[in-house]
């Protein structure tokens, strides 16, 4: 991991001592995370790092495994140089779990920009990091019934930042961002709750596992990056969606990866959903 080359608005709107990766508290908040995820019974994989890429601990940006077909992972077509070369790890290493590896020909940049809402029907970013002619390709190539969402907000750059799939048929969603066609939609099939855009950016980025609801914003003793006000304010909006969901919040303290503009749900890429069928059974 590291932080050297900005890649989105947060990285510059730091000072390179602000970016400034201390490896070992990163290293310890990363075994944090890969604890608590094996804590719920999840099996977890690191992803090799053979490949000087400083983002790789993103993985969510790096594929999906398609939940309507099980056997399929597509992985992604980086629009960022910095991040180029992570889909020459994640695909062979998905090939060798023994999924059906697809490159797709446009922008895609994975999970975080493709959200799994059900039966065949996703939700798809476009206009920043994935291409509105990705989720046109998906759509037709893997018959799926897909929602485009137009990310417009460079605070808010992949579709995580926005949208939250729970446990349940119920969705988090920042709907000051969101078409309100998109919205109406959403509102019609799922049991919707709002995350206001008043709330700091990042309280949707959280990561459902078992019967829990992981998110970053623990209180940090480290506030160059977040106050602790508005630490606070991240919290509440957590554990406003960890009860609409019937889940446990758990904080975690992950601030060196703020460095990178990253929250928690960058940093795990689902490779089943039974953490969701636990939660609602």
């Amino acid at each position: 991991m590291a932080a050297d080359v900005p890649n989105n608005v947060y990285m510059t709107e730091m000072t390179d001592e602000q970016r400034a990766v201390d490896r070992p508290k990163a290293i310890r908040q990363f075994a944090s995370f890969v604890q608590e995820l094996s804590r719920d019974g999840s099996l977890v994989y690191s992803l090799p790092s053979p490949l000087p890429l400083q983002d790789q601990p993103y993985t969510s940006n790096v594929g999906i495994v398609l939940p309507h077909r099980p056997d399929t992972a597509i992985v992604a077509n980086f629009s960022t140089e910095p991040r180029r070369g992570e889909e020459k790890v994640a695909g062979p290493f998905l090939e060798a779990l023994g999924y059906n590896v697809v490159h797709p020909p446009e922008l895609f940049e994975g999970e975080a920009d493709m959200k799994f809402l059900g039966g065949n029907t996703y939700a798809c970013a476009y206009g920043m990091r994935t291409s509105h002619e990705f989720a046109d390709w998906f759509a037709e190539s893997f018959e799926a019934d897909v929602i485009p969402v137009e990310m417009t907000d460079p605070h808010l750059y992949h579709l995580d930042c926005v949208m939250l799939p729970l446990p349940g048929g119920r969705i988090g969603v920042c709907s000051e961002r969101l078409d309100p066609v998109v919205l109406k939609r959403l509102e019609a099939d799922y049991d919707v709750m709002d995350v206001p855009l008043s709330a700091p950016v990042g309280a949707l980025n959280c990561v459902v596992s078992g019967r829990r609801l992981l998110s970053n914003w623990a209180l940090s003793e480290d506030t160059s990056h977040t106050s602790k006000e508005d630490q606070l304010v991240r919290i509440h909006q957590v554990e406003r969606l960890a009860e609409f969901a019937g889940l446990e919040p758990v904080f975690l303290d992950m601030s060196e990866f703020l460095k990178s503009g990253a929250a928690l749900s960058c940093m795990a890429m689902h490779l089943n959903r039974s953490s969701y069928d636990l939660a609602s059974s």
